[in-house]
């Protein structure tokens, strides 16, 4: 079994959807080409999910017109098919496809059960390799939910298992939390 260990960047998506003020698509798009000229070759520069959700995140496909000088590997991430449909508008070719691995979080972040968003998955697998794009796979709280406490390893490599199966070209298995290095209490 081989490993690879990438570095990617995703300041320009999940390090601004939290924050209170919503900056324009054009400084964003400056971000993510500032970034790019640090010499970081994997940058995930934009989220195409829904604005009334997530403000933050408007104008996704105005960002990546914006923001896409060569020789770097940039992604956008969906959380289902409408997000891909409109990642696929876009000269992005690689995909990034999220979703959480408990009910709980999941429901809360995506109104979808973990079963809805795997079929989602392997649905927007199947679109992007179509499409001639590359898709990872992420499943979040794989380590630890703050809704539902410790996620049992067993599930997260069953979740993995079904999106490698659905033909995903990477997984990735998201500490969102921070909860891997944490000591659990003794009731997870």
């Amino acid at each position: 079994m081989t490993t690879d260990v990438r570095i990617a960047e995703v300041g320009p998506r999940d390090g601004l959807q939290n924050e209170p003020a919503v900056l324009p698509a054009a400084v964003r798009a400056e971000l993510v080409r500032r970034l790019a000229g640090t010499g970081l070759r994997r940058i995930e520069c934009a989220s195409f999910v829904d604005p009334r959700r997530v403000p933050q995140m408007a104008d996704a496909e105005a960002v990546v017109d914006g923001a896409l000088p060569g020789g770097v590997e940039y992604s956008g991430l969906v959380l289902n098919r409408r997000g891909y449909d409109r990642l696929a508008a876009t000269r992005l070719r690689d995909v990034r496809f999220a979703f959480a691995v408990t009910d709980s979080f999941n429901r809360r972040n995506q109104g979808a059960t973990v079963e809805e968003s795997l079929r989602a998955a392997a649905d927007v697998v199947a679109r992007a390799h179509a499409d001639g794009r590359t898709v990872g796979v992420t499943l979040a709280v794989a380590f630890g939910c703050p809704f539902e406490g410790r996620v049992d390893p067993g599930f997260v490599l069953e979740c993995a298992a079904r999106a490698a199966a659905a033909g995903a070209d990477e997984i990735v298995l998201a500490d969102t939390v921070a909860s891997a290095c944490r000591r659990r209490p003794a009731a997870w």
